[in-house]
């Protein structure tokens, strides 16, 4: 069973000017958004609270690629140089200043900590969602595009609601929809299939793609005898050889998400209640990721 992790630490707090008072707390990171610093080998996520307490936790690792902006599982065992610290501070933390530095600042001052003991491992799995209700920026939302259904009619690898051109033909979809999206789609060839997913769209025989006189990747700009696009026209038949690297840049934009799961998880420190079991410490989220990708 996963559980969001709850900390509970009893600390002796040992500052020149108390006398040893006692101070609980729960460290709750079932909302937890984590950030990222460390741009060579060591990485750190880490997450801040200055309500009541002043207290961090981090994970730091050693990997030279995560950037939480790629798709992917990366599992790490936690030992003497992948570890999970939980601080207490006499005084708020800002994270960035204090964990994006080679050195931290002399302020706050720790006032305990706990380390992560060898044994157990965090696993960090990359995932990526819309960024927008409308993704690939087309004009139909990405439910119009049947996101839920892992629908991909030009079967290029890229989903509809991520494929500037749905049918890769090389008329972007947007071009494709029409005036009047929200009420009648296009259907040049009134075959039942509007524009945007169709291939043909005089229904000549002739793909879309193929009738780019010019071989420029855009069919829109290749006019046949009957003043209009040729690909338009069912009684323009030629087809062109148009090689596949002028093929429209398809370019989208998501959030990545990184869960982070502790397995096995004990500390060692002064005075703690063990801690083991699997849990959420919390999610990595980097917006506005754009992603291109050449051709369909």
């Amino acid at each position: 069973m996963t559980r969001t992790l709850f900390l509970f630490l009893f600390i002796a707090v040992l500052a020149s000017c108390d006398d040893g008072d006692i101070i609980v707390t729960s460290f709750d990171f079932e909302d937890a958004d984590l950030s990222l610093c460390g741009e060579g080998t060591t990485k750190v996520l880490y997450k801040t609270n200055n309500d009541d307490i002043f207290e961090s936790i981090s994970l730091s690792f050693e990997d030279n690629d995560f950037t939480g902006e790629e798709l992917g599982v990366i599992t790490i065992d936690l030992n003497t140089s992948n570890q999970l610290v939980y601080r207490t501070f006499d005084n708020s933390i800002t994270g960035s200043s204090y964990f994006c530095n080679e050195i931290p600042p002399t302020s706050p001052r720790v006032l305990q900590e706990f380390v992560s003991t060898n044994g157990g491992t965090a696993t960090l799995t990359t995932t990526a969602i819309p960024d927008t209700e409308d993704e690939d920026g087309d004009g139909l939302t990405n439910d119009e595009e049947n996101e839920d259904s892992q629908q991909d009619t030009d079967g290029d690898g890229i989903l509809d609601y991520q494929d500037i051109d749905d049918d890769g033909d090389n008329v972007p979809t947007s071009a494709e929809l029409g005036n009047t999206p929200d009420t009648m789609l296009l259907d040049t060839d009134e075959d039942g299939d509007p524009d945007y997913l169709d291939p043909d769209d005089d229904n000549d025989g002739i793909p879309t793609k193929n009738e780019d006189e010019d071989m420029d990747g855009n069919p829109r700009n290749d006019i046949g005898a009957n003043s209009i696009a040729r690909f338009k026209d069912v009684n323009e038949t030629e087809s062109f050889d148009v090689p596949e690297e002028v093929n429209i840049e398809n370019t989208y934009t998501v959030v990545f998400r990184t869960l982070v799961r502790l397995t096995n998880l004990t500390f060692s420190g002064q005075d703690i209640q063990a801690i083991q079991g699997t849990y959420d410490l919390g999610i990595l989220e980097v917006p506005d990721v754009e992603i291109t990708i050449e051709g369909n």
